[in-house]
């Protein structure tokens, strides 16, 4: 709820919630009930909320973020002798789901930056695993081109 000032929020607002999530059989966790300025902006759902400039963005959560790279960053060293297509396969779950949830918000800065740092792992990994060879002959052997993108990760068959 927005209000204009935080003792009405919390001597009107909040009890009324409370008094409504009761009848339901519910509550408030004291823990994460918190009242914020919208300028500071909060979390909610892997979401930060905040108003920038008299607008209202909502952008993925730095935590949310983090939590993802980390995910992919675990499933491409636990897949270290794995088939190229099989970690294709694990990624694409864990990155599509990601993506699919946060489409709908202020997010291609954020998509933006994560394919830079997504792109780099499985290079890294391609690097690793072949060290004496060239960058031609890695881009050749485990990237395709896919319209204007000539460094996909990617089998032959997709």
């Amino acid at each position: 709820m927005t209000n204009t000032s935080n003792e009405v929020l919390e001597s009107r607002v909040l009890p009324a919630i409370r008094r409504f999530m009761a009848e339901r059989g519910l509550e408030l966790a004291e823990e994460k009930t918190r009242t914020a300025h919208i300028a500071e902006g909060f979390d909610f759902r892997g979401q930060t909320m905040r108003k920038y400039d008299g607008k209202l963005l909502i952008s993925p959560a730095k935590t949310s973020i983090t939590s993802l790279l980390e995910n992919v960053r675990g499933i491409i060293k636990g897949n270290a002798s794995a088939a190229q297509e099989a970690l294709i396969q694990q990624l694409n779950r864990v990155i599509r789901g990601w993506v699919m949830y946060h489409r709908h918000i202020v997010a291609k800065t954020t998509f933006s930056l994560f394919d830079s740092h997504v792109w780099r792992l499985p290079w890294k990994r391609t690097t690793s695993r072949h060290p004496t060879k060239g960058t031609r002959c890695v881009k050749k052997r485990y990237f395709r081109i896919n319209g204007p993108r000539s460094w996909d990760f990617a089998t032959k068959g997709r």
